[in-house]
């Protein structure tokens, strides 16, 4: 019998790491529920076959990213939180939903949002408050014709507190651009003015969903997490 090379020998693919006993016994143990720990294996399975950048992190650490949103009794199902991809490590990063949630069960909240809003809204700083002042277009069509220029967000507590901001979309980007491991803005400016395009573009937006378009549903979403 031909002596097998260990260095010949093929890499284990996620999915036969994710499903070894080991760290089936793992998962099992930290979700406490078994119908939970198959649904989560799928899910993640799902997950990492659907992002290339994703597939070249260790299988260990998407893991372990996925079980620290678990372990907040968030779904990565319903977008409550993400599975980033730094070179080979995988980090987790709750997303707006998943902040959103956080808030609702903390029961102290009668109302939260955040809002894109459209050229010819922000109006300013009340002159006495300094709280934004922001006047939406009724017309949903109208509006929709609008650039995207910024977000206004804003939280009520139950015994009255109120707490608005407003970031224009410039400023959330220069933010990403401090904060974001994935994320350059210089990069992000050429992508949009068409310097980069084509298979490249593609990587940026498979690597982070800040690289979507302004107007982009995976954009939005972490320029109201931001918020």
């Amino acid at each position: 019998m031909k002596p097998t090379n260990s260095l010949t020998q093929k890499k284990p693919t996620f999915s036969m790491v994710i499903n070894s006993s080991t760290m089936q016994n793992m998962i099992g143990t930290a979700l406490k529920d078994s119908r939970r720990a198959a649904s989560f294996t799928s899910t993640l399975i799902s997950a990492v076959s659907s992002n290339t950048k994703l597939a070249e992190c260790s299988p260990e650490s998407v893991i372990s990213a996925a079980l620290r949103g678990e372990g907040m009794n968030l779904s990565l199902a319903l977008g409550q939180y993400s599975i980033v991809p730094y070179g080979d490590s995988a980090n987790y990063q709750i997303s707006y939903k998943g902040i959103s949630q956080l808030a609702i069960r903390s029961g102290q909240y009668a109302d939260f949002g955040v809002f894109d809003v459209r050229e010819g809204e922000y109006k300013g700083k009340d002159p006495r408050t300094r709280k934004p002042v922001i006047e939406w277009i009724d017309d949903e069509d109208e509006r929709e014709k609008k650039p995207l220029v910024g977000f206004y967000g804003f939280y009520e507590l139950k015994d009255g507190f109120f707490k608005s901001i407003y970031w224009s979309h410039e400023k959330i980007l220069l933010h990403a651009d401090r904060y974001s491991k994935a994320f350059d803005k210089k990069t992000y400016d050429d992508m949009l003015s068409g310097k980069i395009k084509g298979a490249e573009a593609d990587r940026l937006r498979m690597g982070s969903p800040w690289y979507g378009d302004p107007l982009s549903e995976a954009h939005q979403k972490m320029c109201k997490k931001t918020l």
